[in-house]
């Protein structure tokens, strides 16, 4: 088992892939890698991937939304034309709609009570500061390493997929519609749910 204290120490590699293609461009791409860092060396603790699109930009975006993948398809109710629906109750004032695919902690820091949450909670804090709205759809896609080749059955899928929607509610994201998550960058419900976990976590030692 890892040591907590090394939540002390974080590093933050974003990437984003952007594409341009007759002066239109595309929605960027993004991967979120947290690393520990050690006396020697970094050692990966988290990894997130997801997309951007610009908001207000003339583009349908439920058409884009629906061109990438039935990943993102699933996300089309947020949109309307080239904003968010009204139905998207956001107090801030971004121009980016940031969607969260999947994320993968490290093995090694499973079981050890929040670290997941923790690290998806600040990494959140570095993805875009310019995001109107971060958005996820509750996905249990490991549950498909049980089933190679075959779907996973669905009672099993919806209640993989129920039980990833409460863990995201503990970083206060709200339901939007069935699996689909949102949250207003511009509320304090995420860093309140970061701040608990890091207490019960990294606790002081004073």
């Amino acid at each position: 088992m890892p040591d907590i204290s090394d939540l002390d120490y974080l590093a933050f590699d974003a990437n984003h892939r952007s594409i341009t293609m007759n002066d239109r461009s595309e929605p960027d791409h993004w991967t979120m890698k947290v690393s520990t860092i050690g006396d020697t060396q970094e050692e990966l603790a988290l990894w997130m991937d997801g997309w951007t699109f610009t908001l207000g930009a003339g583009v349908d975006l439920a058409g884009e939304l629906d061109a990438i993948s039935a990943d993102t398809a699933v996300f089309i109710p947020l949109v309307d034309g080239d904003r968010l629906t009204d139905d998207v109750e956001l107090e801030g004032f971004g121009s980016r709609l940031v969607l969260i695919n999947r994320v993968s902690l490290e093995p090694a820091w499973r079981g050890c009570g929040g670290v997941g949450r923790y690290l998806t909670g600040v990494a959140i804090r570095h993805l875009d500061h310019g995001a109107a709205c971060v958005a996820l759809h509750a996905s249990p896609f490991e549950l498909r390493d049980r089933y190679p080749g075959e779907d996973v059955p669905a009672d099993e899928w919806e209640a993989g997929a129920a039980a990833l929607g409460a863990l995201w509610q503990t970083l206060g994201f709200r339901r939007h519609t069935g699996h689909l998550f949102v949250l207003d960058p511009a509320e304090v419900t995420l860093d309140h749910a970061v701040a608990g976990f890091k207490t019960r976590l990294i606790p002081d030692q004073e």
